[in-house]
């Protein structure tokens, strides 16, 4: 929270969605994501109007600043010192007390086996390749990215930490099939997820605003193509 000399206006966050400055009484108040994404802009249009201001989202026309890129540098650091395990962030799935024994990712190596012309098209799909776009920015040790751009974040057998989670980078086939060790071990069992459902869970509103489910799966498709229904007279 962020006050300005001026009793009458609040500046605060953080919000699922960023808030325009607006009145309520006499004070002014505004608000913004918990991301470092967007801004409060306020201004006086002359000495004595009142303040009013506006959301301006972070994009390559605002020039980094050199403090908080310090403190952004320092905060990276201080993850990666810690390594937080999945179990103790708030990004890791709610899992009730006993879990079935076959309840565990078994990895897409598993897969492979029976999905190898499949798991082909995922290898050269950015998905295959999430982990990188993390590492290019540093921001592989940060426990809110690693939950979209691994694999089983906080399940049994999933990605858990940087220390013990490397099997698991990239967003690979249980991440929207669900932990599939009792599929690979019978096939007859299905896997758990349906997948069309799971995309969301990452390209939500603040991180992929363009989401758009038929362009998006244009980009990944894969599998047998649904069967048209038999046609009767």
């Amino acid at each position: 929270m962020a006050r300005v000399p001026e009793a009458d206006l609040v500046v605060g966050g953080p919000t699922r969605q960023s808030i325009a400055p607006r009145r309520t009484g006499p004070t002014l108040w505004g608000s913004t994501t918990n991301k470092g994404k967007f801004l409060v802009h306020l201004e006086k249009r002359s000495k004595d109007a009142p303040w009013d201001g506006k959301i301006v989202e972070l994009g390559p026309d605002v020039a980094d600043n050199a403090t908080q890129l310090t403190n952004l540098t320092r905060f990276r650091e201080e993850l990666g010192k810690i390594d937080f395990p999945a179990d103790q962030t708030g990004f890791s799935p709610p899992l009730p007390a006993k879990l079935p024994a076959d309840f565990h990712v078994a990895g897409t190596t598993a897969c492979q086996v029976c999905h190898g012309e499949d798991c082909s098209s995922w290898s050269g799909s950015r998905h295959g390749h999430a982990w990188k776009t993390l590492l290019d920015k540093g921001s592989h040790v940060d426990p809110y990215c690693q939950h979209c751009h691994t694999t089983g974040y906080g399940l049994p057998g999933g990605f858990a930490s940087l220390r013990t989670g490397s099997e698991r980078v990239n967003v690979g086939c249980e991440t929207c099939h669900g932990p599939s060790h009792a599929h690979a071990r019978k096939p007859s069992i299905k896997t758990l997820y349906d997948a069309r459902d799971r995309c969301v869970q990452c390209h939500d509103h603040e991180n992929s605003p363009q989401f758009d489910y038929e362009s998006f799966w244009s980009l990944i498709a894969h599998g047998e193509p649904a069967q048209e229904p038999a046609k009767t007279n």
